[in-house]
């Protein structure tokens, strides 16, 4: 019996010596041969994020009388914080046992916020109320004064709801009662910059060119102008909470430059320089990166891909021509990827797709990997 127990301690030790050997060699491994073993561990399975560049449909792949040149979202925030009122004049917000008369508001959330709060002013009060965003309660309160309280991004929706509520009083003849002076919705931001420059070389000969237009959208934070230079002429000077379109006809350069500068907070998306040329050519797509993009290409943090996705699986042979080298292409797959790190530079940058024959795009995808 006791040699039979030796022999199993003996047999124990011997499964822990092999077992630690193991682990000590697939650490010294090198990650490369160590994931080709164990292809599951996170180290094999590192998550990048992805940022698209450009998201189109180009369709049917023709000659086309239209250019378009696309610019990146820019930010230009000056306020660390603006106010939204949600209550203006005095309100009174009650509850017994026999009725309730909250305070409900709907509000809405910009986007590329830091935080936000909700600030409350109460001049009389009696009982306590909750203040709720979204159905989460945020803050309690039984006095008079002022209330400033944290919205947890967590609850927080593009369009929200604010409920302040009294509470339940003890006793059948006592009414919790509220005056409340003001609700405001503080939203704080990173502040960023005030004025920022692009520059837009044009390819086309200028003597093609019929006729030339910038368009944006904007999203406005505060009602401030936003002012929009082209090649050092203002073309626009006005508060813009929409969409924009500027006339650039013979105004076009082979070298230009645009520049957007307001002193409020504004998000500007979706910004294209289109151009209808005289003769008709295969479209030519432009995408401006910027020096921290290029760098994280170049010390193997991302990957610079071009996507592209078709509605069938037919035979489709094409040349990709991207900031003027070509690169040759055939696939009958529904979906087309090629990485582009040697190519790319920073600034503008283009891509020409030229079918063999024609063929249709559902999707044409630039982005970060």
């Amino acid at each position: 019996m006791l040699s039979n127990k030796k022999a199993q301690g003996k047999l124990i030790l011997l499964l822990l010596a092999i077992g630690l050997f193991i682990v000590a060699y697939l650490v010294a491994l090198p990650l490369d041969q160590r994931c080709e073993i164990l292809p599951d561990l996170p180290d094999c399975n590192p998550v990048h994020n992805i940022t698209t560049i450009l998201n189109i449909t180009p369709g049917l792949l023709v000659p086309q009388e239209f250019v378009n040149y696309s610019l990146q979202p820019i930010e230009l925030f000056s306020y660390e914080s603006l106010d939204f009122p949600l209550v203006v004049l005095p309100q009174t917000i009650e509850r017994s046992w026999w009725i309730q008369k909250p305070i409900e508001k709907q509000f809405s959330l910009h986007d590329k916020i830091k935080e936000s709060k909700i600030f409350v002013s109460v001049a009389k009060a009696f009982g306590t109320f909750d203040i709720y965003v979204n159905g989460k309660k945020i803050k309690s309160a039984s006095k008079e004064g002022y209330f400033l309280a944290s919205i947890p991004n967590n609850i927080l929706n593009k369009t929200n709801t604010l409920k302040i509520v009294p509470s339940f009083p003890w006793f059948p003849w006592q009414i919790s009662s509220f005056d409340i002076n003001s609700v405001i919705v503080k939203e704080v931001y990173f502040v960023t910059q005030d004025t920022i420059t692009k520059k837009i070389d044009v390819d086309q000969n200028l003597s093609d060119i019929k006729s030339a237009s910038l368009r944006f959208e904007t999203d406005c934070f505060s009602d401030d102008a936003l002012k929009v230079i082209w090649n050092g002429e203002t073309e626009l000077n006005k508060s813009v909470c929409d969409e924009a379109v500027i006339d650039l006809t013979d105004k076009i350069q082979k070298e230009n430059n645009l520049t957007f500068s307001s002193s409020g907070n504004l998000y500007i998306k979706n910004i294209s320089l289109s151009i209808t040329t005289k003769d008709k050519q295969y479209p030519l797509f432009y995408i401006a990166l910027n020096n921290e993009q290029i760098e994280s290409v170049r010390n193997g943090t991302n990957n610079a891909v071009l996507y592209l996705i078709f509605p069938t699986i037919e035979s489709k042979q094409f040349d990709v021509y991207f900031n003027g080298f070509k690169i040759g292409a055939s696939t009958n797959s529904p979906e087309y990827r090629i990485v582009l790190n040697q190519y790319i530079r920073s600034g503008q940058n283009t891509i020409l797709l030229v079918p063999k024959k024609t063929f249709t795009i559902n999707s044409l995808i630039f982005q970060f990997e």
